[in-house]
């Protein structure tokens, strides 16, 4: 499609679905004990879906081990980001006709 709001309403979509996934602080483990950044399961959620964007959410933290789901979704979510953003992109520049 030539519409960037198609794309755009699947992108606020897949990151509110990792708000929910994300929503437990409990399944989290932080990485960088240094990081002053608390938990945010929407912020953590945006800045695994926008590569180009980096708010420390998704340095600073991660899915335990223990929890499958919430590792492959952080996974899914970066991959789909990457692929919805350069739609998105493209339709807003022209580029995809």
């Amino acid at each position: 499609g030539r519409s960037w709001t198609y794309p755009m309403v699947w992108c606020v979509i897949f990151v509110l679905i990792g708000t929910i996934i994300f929503r437990d602080s409990g399944r989290m483990q932080r990485l960088d004990e240094q990081s002053s950044h608390p938990f945010s399961p929407l912020w953590y959620s945006l800045d695994l879906f926008v590569p180009i964007l980096s708010l420390g959410m998704a340095t600073s933290w991660s899915p335990k081990r223990e929890h499958g789901l919430l590792l492959f979704y952080s996974k899914f979510l970066s991959l789909i980001g990457l692929v919805f953003i350069s739609a998105m992109v493209g339709a807003l520049t022209g580029t995809l006709k």
